[in-house]
């Protein structure tokens, strides 16, 4: 698309502003990667005359946790082994969360961390969680009629359990965590409040972006990083809206 990334919209925010004109912005991002590829790869990369790093990661963790929900099969609605796969799935995530972090710190740069958003299945495709289950393959039309309420139960339990985790990931591991080490929190899950905040279910859309954005440099530039933890959840779109088109290389 056309819309400007996170690192554009704050690139073209500091560049408006006289006094932080020369600021500059390193986008290490790198889209699939998990927890383990921060630490990895990550932040060996950050230039070492970095003032400040946002580190928001954990989503394809967390998608990692709905797979092996999804492989439980029909035995997912029964809620003993659907919240055993949540919890063994979360417990791990926990643990790579707290050593990255631990690994971040040691750059002994200021730190801002993001929480999860909601994804917008309910948003704008809301189909996309009604994956077909199949309990019978017979051509009758009862037949039918089960597989397709079985598809229907299906994504309301996907959706049950993305919303669930979602909330576990944001209170359970990354505030817990910044809290403890004093770190200010982006809740990006109070900021996406828009179906227009999204691109598509997974990514933010360029209002989002501009969201995210906005948060980012309210931290950087107010957060008393001496201080306790705050949460930063700004929702104000900048600019009404009318964002700079950047020119898209082909790959």
């Amino acid at each position: 698309g056309t819309d400007p990334s996170v690192c554009e919209h704050i690139q073209w925010k500091l560049k408006s502003r006289g006094e932080h004109r020369g600021w500059k912005v390193s986008d290490l991002s790198v889209d699939g990667y998990m927890i383990k590829g921060l630490v990895d790869r990550q932040l060996p990369q950050v230039p070492r005359d970095a003032t400040h790093l946002i580190i928001s990661i954990g989503g394809n963790n967390a998608l990692c946790v709905m797979e092996e929900v999804d492989a439980l099969g029909h035995w997912k609605f029964l809620p003993p082994f659907l919240l055993y796969a949540i919890y063994r799935g979360i417990k791990k995530l926990k643990r790579e969360y707290d050593h990255m972090l631990a690994a971040a710190l040691t750059l002994n740069k200021p730190i801002i961390v993001c929480t999860l958003y909601h994804p917008g299945f309910g948003l704008k495709r809301r189909n996309i969680l009604e994956r077909p289950m199949v309990i019978s393959r017979s051509a009758n039309f009862f037949s039918r009629f089960i597989n397709s309420a079985a598809t229907k139960l299906n994504g309301y339990v996907t959706r049950g359990v993305v919303a669930v985790g979602v909330e576990a990931i944001n209170y359970g591991i990354i505030r817990t965590a910044a809290r403890s080490k004093k770190l200010p929190i982006i809740d990006l899950a109070a900021v996406f409040n828009d179906a227009n905040d999204y691109a598509n279910p997974i990514e933010p859309s360029g209002q989002g972006g501009d969201k995210i954005s906005q948060n980012i440099l309210f931290a950087v530039l107010c957060h008393d990083f001496s201080g306790p933890s705050r949460k930063y959840d700004h929702r104000e779109i900048s600019n009404d809206g009318k964002y700079p088109r950047f020119p898209r290389k082909k790959k």
